[in-house]
């Protein structure tokens, strides 16, 4: 099953395979474009990211934001969504 998704000036097309109990993670990064029908020029990165079970992958965007793929029970399934990114500072002593 593939998932697409937005973020920002980005299209994200992504994958996965279930082996070794891991998720095969291949999310196809793309340029957004305007116009649909012209997308011969666009620039497509694809990378491969393993998975364990029980743990997660992300891909931080240009905007603040990250999307996050959380394999599953079994490597049978992955979850994605959208998180925001926060700097965070350790306590002054």
């Amino acid at each position: 099953m593939a998932v697409s998704l937005y973020a920002g000036p980005e299209h994200i097309v992504s994958y996965f395979l279930s082996t070794d109990n891991q998720c095969k993670l291949t999310p196809m990064i793309a340029e957004r474009s305007d116009d649909e029908k012209d997308s011969s020029s666009a620039q497509v990165s694809r990378i491969q990211v393993a998975v364990d079970v029980g743990a997660t992958a992300r891909l931080d965007t240009e905007e603040g934001r990250a999307l996050q793929f959380a394999c599953e029970a079994g490597a049978q399934a992955m979850t994605a969504s959208s998180v925001d990114r926060i700097a965070r500072y350790p306590a002054m002593k």
